[in-house]
């Protein structure tokens, strides 16, 4: 029950992001002038027609899907370059042993205290994004330090090796994906960081209690929305260019949170091929 109030909560928000009356109190003057006079359009002189405005949707949206698979199919190969060494850590020494356990849940503190920094509801997108990039790295971090604990045993270092190459593969696509999101943008650019701003704290304490599935419908909902909103010949071209902003920030929201627990999921994945115990 819970779950189905915040997953109306949620779309009701998405409802909220296609009246072309919303709220403008969170868009500095200098974009509401721009949206008022269709001075936007300075940046583009040609409007792109309807067909190709969805070819370029479905462009995007076909290799973030190409992408996310390339992703998972990462981690399957990895699994079974390493089922062989699963046995390895029995290997090392009762010391080195200590020492990893040590590692290890110094290594998931550090995650959970990320996880918490990111739930509040005051940090900018650039704070956001920083701790995304420290996660990351968090996790890289604690690989190599493995490394350096079990220095002397050479398949340690191959599985070690193998767990950063994934890392590093799956963390370029990331890279990937969000560099293709942010060129959709296109002109709207501007005005989707300040709704995106603009909506964070609506929904940052929210979508971390709602499942992946829900996340991923209401992605699914906006995206439609999106379509349908840049189809509509009767809508402005600054309004069409609002209502769509604030869409596209939305959706970003969320995508954004389904990639973070892609990368923690990755790293407890990656956790339990290992036994110390």
């Amino acid at each position: 029950m819970k779950n189905k109030y915040l997953f109306l909560l949620i779309a009701a928000l998405i409802f909220s992001a296609t009246n072309v009356s919303a709220d403008d109190s969170s868009i500095s003057t200098t974009n509401k002038v721009r949206i008022m006079t269709g001075s936007w359009m300075l940046k583009e002189p040609r409007l792109e027609s309807r067909t190709e405005i969805k070819a370029k949707r479905e462009e995007l949206k076909q290799e973030v899907k190409t992408k996310k698979e390339e992703i998972k199919n990462n981690r399957e190969d990895y699994k079974k370059e390493v089922w062989e060494l699963k046995e390895i850590f029995s290997e090392i020494t009762d010391e080195q042993k200590e020492e990893l356990k040590n590692l290890r849940e110094e290594h998931r503190d550090n995650v959970k205290e990320i996880q918490e920094k990111l739930k509040n509801k005051e940090l900018t997108l650039e704070e956001r994004e920083q701790l995304r990039t420290e996660l990351d790295n968090e996790v890289s971090s604690y690989a190599e330090s493995i490394k350096e604990i079990a220095w002397d045993n050479s398949e340690v270092e191959s599985y070690v090796n193998s767990r950063l190459e994934l890392r590093d593969k799956n963390k370029s696509i990331r890279e990937d994906i969000k560099n293709s999101r942010e060129e959709f943008r296109g002109e709207r650019n501007e005005l989707v960081l300040e709704f995106k701003e603009a909506y964070y704290w609506k929904v940052a304490q929210v979508i971390p209690k709602l499942a992946d599935n829900n996340l991923e419908k209401l992605s699914v909902k906006i995206d439609t929305l999106i379509t349908k909103t840049e189809a509509n010949a009767k809508l402005s071209k600054e309004n069409k260019d609002k209502m769509v902003a604030q869409l596209i920030s939305l959706k970003e929201i969320l995508d954004e949170e389904l990639e973070t627990r892609d990368i923690l999921d990755e790293d407890l994945e990656i956790e339990l091929e290992v036994e110390l115990d």
